[in-house]
């Protein structure tokens, strides 16, 4: 059970063990070292008493709560001073977030806490409730401690892969022979224990290191002893993005430490989605469309080129939506900024102004008749029928377009000559007018 010991001794991350009331009963090399507070130091201390952000009344409320009622959930919060006081930060300020969840192991319940540093310096501490004295009757065979590492490691919520180097008649890694792995990994990768023990990493778990990028820097940082980091790695068969920690533990063995954020990333991807692009329309809101016009116009200003602003409002959208209802309205304003999106070229780019007026950006323009080519080929494009749910919509738009540098030279000074144009154009009774 050595390896237990080796594994959570030496890792680069903290584990605290705290007991029902709260006491600290184990306190790992990591966090002595970070803290200048020795395993004695801290021994049957309470855990406010040694961290003292445990003393808000919201923590140990929480604390109670979830050893009584065995809560499997965990809740997160953003801190933005100092969890845990870091000697090699000083007095710095350090950005955290604090995990915390309960799990039960033999009908006991137990506290997981976990702080992450994400100023990008990593401090995290796994703790859970009770010491290894109520297991004196569990295996008699296992020293105490040793026990407690197993429990630690098969719990951590990361999935854990532990290794022993492999070398060839070089003395070059060639592959890692695995030792140990914890239930998270199992479930991560959906494999069973006995398909991954004992045999080689580069040959079981070939779709993760098929990439040879990633394979030479296991074996770079591994035989260089330094810690492995990649921050964002999609593995199209999990259909998962992983982030991978790597840390060599000993002259011959090395870890592995693999955490999902897949959902973390959807939702950073959802939360772009919300600040850049209109909801219905997926075109750039009008906020980002201006301020890539106005980045646009800075180059066109450093090139010399020229370029043209388009507004485009849909013929008689209004009575569309009284006579067939908004959902058949806003259904023909998502097709129509699908044909434009098509329609213009690479570098160009749509948004939405607002209501049914829709906002186009063409760069790099040659001569002016090429605008004209582009805004019949749209006029043309958005007069194809619609048919929504069984009703044909024959729609059609006007243009009104104004031309870097003639007609301005900011982006508002463009967009009121445009809209000028626009109500010249629907005069007309749809088409469009840059003159």
């Amino acid at each position: 059970m050595e390896i237990y010991t080796s594994m959570l001794d030496n890792i680069d991350e903290g584990i605290i063990l705290i007991d029902e009331r709260l006491s600290v009963r184990f306190w790992n090399r990591y966090m002595a070292n970070v803290t200048d507070l020795s395993e004695e130091d801290v021994e049957g201390k309470y855990i406010y008493e040694v961290l003292p952000k445990f003393k808000e009344k919201i923590f140990l409320r929480t604390f109670r709560t979830m050893i009584k009622e065995n809560r499997k959930h965990f809740f997160s919060a953003a801190l933005h001073k100092n969890f845990v006081y870091d000697k090699n930060y000083g007095d710095h300020n350090l950005r955290q977030n604090l995990k915390v969840s309960t799990i039960s192991i033999n009908e006991k319940n137990y506290i997981l806490m976990e702080i992450i540093d994400v100023t990008g310096e990593y401090i995290r501490v796994e703790g859970y409730k009770d010491y290894i004295k109520k297991f004196r009757d569990i295996e008699r065979s296992l020293n105490k401690s040793e026990l407690k590492y197993k429990i630690l490691f098969e719990n951590m919520i990361k999935g854990f892969l532990y290794t022993k180097i492999v070398k060839d008649d070089n003395g070059d890694i060639k592959d890692f022979y695995v030792l140990d792995v914890n239930k998270a990994f199992l479930n991560f990768f959906k494999i069973e224990k006995e398909d991954i023990l004992h045999k080689e990493l580069f040959t079981e778990l070939e779709y993760l290191v098929s990439k040879k990028s990633f394979t030479d820097e296991i074996k770079k940082h591994a035989f260089e002893g330094d810690t492995l980091k990649i921050d964002e790695m999609y593995i199209p068969k999990l259909d998962k993005i992983i982030e991978v920690l790597g840390y060599k533990m000993g002259e011959d063995s090395y870890a592995l430490l693999f955490d999902d954020i897949t959902e973390k990333k959807n939702n950073e991807k959802a939360i772009i989605n919300l600040a850049y692009y209109d909801q219905l329309t997926n075109l750039y809101n009008r906020k980002i469309f201006m301020e890539k016009v106005e980045k646009e116009l800075t180059i066109a200003r450093s090139n010399k080129t020229k370029s043209a602003l388009i507004m485009l409002d849909l013929d008689k959208f209004k009575e569309i939506n009284d006579t067939y209802g908004h959902q058949c309205g806003d259904e023909i304003l998502k097709i129509s900024a699908k044909r434009i999106k098509n329609i213009i070229r690479k570098g160009d780019f749509a948004g939405r102004y607002g209501g049914d007026e829709l906002l186009i950006f063409i760069s790099n323009i040659k001569k002016e008749p090429d605008i004209e080519i582009i805004a019949r080929r749209i006029i043309r494009s958005l007069k194809i029928p619609i048919d929504v749910e069984g009703v044909v919509i024959c729609p059609s738009a006007s243009l009104g377009i104004s031309i870097y540098p003639k007609d301005g030279l900011s982006v508002n000074e463009l967009l009121r000559v445009a809209d000028k144009n626009l109500y010249k154009a629907k005069i007309k009774r749809g088409g469009y007018c840059f003159k």
